[in-house]
């Protein structure tokens, strides 16, 4: 495995989570389990704790999350203003984490006269008083939060889908997109971005061809576009995809699968997704054993009798057992 891929996490707080770890970690991740057991915020806290560098990547990852769990629009929308500050303060209650490769701390400490902040990335520590924090030039100070990318189950613009796919055509790959796109709907022949939209390329009634935008095509041809464009724009980095296979017909999901687990082994990029699909999970494990790709582990979150978070980390072996007998995977 890369060395700079996440083994294991061990969450003393964050939302959902007081004392969870898991284990096992491998470069494709799929993780399952009912509603509101902690899926998403499992990947929010990886994404985090792997991507704090420093004080300004930590602030940024933790507004960045905030956007995409509610749908804003660009990572630079309210950057200045006091619902900035306030979420991030408000994060300080309740994060706690590490992996094999980073370990931070984000808390607050109330002494009688003045709160205090306190940041712990690794060996280095920072405390600022209430009255010194100014999260809004922190956050101005890097112009990207970079090392991974995190595709939430709707996307309101294509900002993102634009950016990755500016990286793709810096690598001369965008035939191999197009490939991709045409066996989701084979009558598109290719995409381009023009102006600030993503436009496919189409037959005409008249036999001609005319370019329409992607809008136009449904949220499982953007969400299926995102993956692609995602994947290959991070190459020895992370990437994070939340409801994988929101808006994908079930017989595409082969097909999907084929290209996740080929591309992050082509370019070294550890993925973790989420669904609540056991046709997808069934997917999953069909298409590495075809591929003969072991390198995958299912993480079923589930909560025990006390309403604790414990996850379950299936490797390869495991999973195909307990897909071929036909045992509960998904957390029920």
């Amino acid at each position: 495995m890369s060395e700079h891929f996440a083994k294991y996490i061990k969450i003393g707080r964050y939302k959902c989570f007081d004392g969870f770890s898991a284990e096992g970690f491998q470069r494709v991740n799929l993780i399952s389990g009912k509603n509101n057991v902690g899926k998403t915020a499992l990947m929010e806290a990886l994404y985090a704790t792997l991507l704090a560098k420093d004080i300004p990547n930590l602030f940024s990852s933790l507004w960045l999350l905030h956007q995409y769990r509610n749908r804003a629009d660009s990572i630079q929308q309210k950057l200045t203003s006091e619902v900035t500050s306030s979420h991030i303060k408000n994060n300080a209650e309740i994060l706690d984490s590490k992996t094999n490769l980073n370990e931070i701390t984000f808390e607050y400490q109330q002494p009688k006269l003045e709160k205090h902040y306190l940041c712990r990335i690794n060996d280095e520590e920072t405390v600022f008083k209430e009255s010194e924090l100014n999260i809004s030039a922190i956050l101005s100070s890097i112009k990207k939060v970079e090392g991974a990318s995190f595709i939430p189950s709707v996307r309101d613009s294509q900002a993102d889908i634009i950016a990755a796919y500016a990286r793709i055509q810096e690598k001369d790959r965008e035939s191999e997109v197009n490939t991709f796109i045409s066996r989701f709907d084979d009558s598109i022949e290719n995409i381009k971005v023009i102006g600030d939209s993503v436009q496919c390329k189409v037959p005409t009634r008249s036999g001609g061809f005319e370019y329409r935008p992607l809008n136009e095509f449904g949220d499982g041809l953007r969400h299926y576009l995102s993956v692609i464009a995602e994947m290959f724009a991070a190459e020895n980095e992370y990437i994070f995809i939340d409801e994988l296979d929101n808006g994908i017909h079930y017989t595409l999901l082969d097909q999907l699968w084929e290209i996740i687990l080929t591309l992050s082994k082509e370019l070294n990029v550890q993925v973790f997704a989420t669904t609540h699909s056991k046709e997808c999970i069934e997917s999953y494990c069909r298409t590495a054993g075809k591929l003969d790709e072991q390198d995958v582990s299912l993480i079923t979150m589930v909560k025990n009798k006390e309403q604790q978070i414990k996850a379950i980390v299936r490797d390869f072996d495991m999973l195909t057992d307990s897909i071929r007998d036909n045992r509960e995977v998904r957390g029920w």
